[in-house]
């Protein structure tokens, strides 16, 4: 007996093994994307519980500073220096203000892309899925720079979590990639 190409062609046995081998096909790269999904809305909360943290600890330097600051590994010495040096684009503003708003915004701009990747991923990922799969990767490169920095100018604690948290973000990518 003589069997066409076509699959509908093949007597039932045969039928039912392609569709079962075409359903389990279909389950594992569901299952891969589930696992990509999942992988990148945990490496979004890492930026994002980090940024947070160090947004509020920093707040809290500037709004109700005491002896012991949080997040500038200053010591009272350093913070006099500091408040007494003027920038130079602006005489009114001191560098300890400076450095206190910088910690500020860093922390805010680093859960921005937790939390902005977090929503992406949960409430649109057939689209980052579909069409914008570059943006693991730039989350990632964002997380990664964020984090060298923090840990070499900053704070070793959430600079190395931002670093994991970069890791993350390319694991869950090649996750992503790999399950086409």
């Amino acid at each position: 007996m003589e069997w066409s190409a076509h699959p509908l062609s093949l007597p039932h046995t045969h039928r039912s093994s392609l569709a079962l081998a075409a359903h389990s096909h279909v389950m594992r790269r569901t299952n891969e994307r589930n696992l990509a999904r999942g992988l990148l809305l945990v490496s979004s909360a890492v930026p994002l519980v980090v940024g947070l943290s160090y947004a509020a600890v920093s707040l809290h330097d500037i709004v109700a500073p005491s002896a012991r600051f949080i997040v500038p590994p200053v010591t009272g010495a350093a913070k006099a220096i500091m408040s007494s040096t003027p920038l130079l684009m602006d005489s009114s503003a001191n560098l300890w203000s400076s450095y206190l708003g910088a910690n500020l915004t860093h922390g805010i701009g680093i859960a921005v892309i937790g939390a902005t990747t977090l929503y992406l991923g949960s409430q649109h990922w057939r689209y980052v899925r579909d069409h914008c799969r570059m943006l693991v990767p730039a989350a990632a490169a964002a997380t990664l720079a964020l984090g060298a920095t923090t840990t070499y100018f900053m704070s070793t604690l959430p600079g190395v979590a931002l670093l994991v948290g970069s890791g993350a973000y390319l694991i869950s990518w090649v996750v992503l990639v790999a399950s086409d």
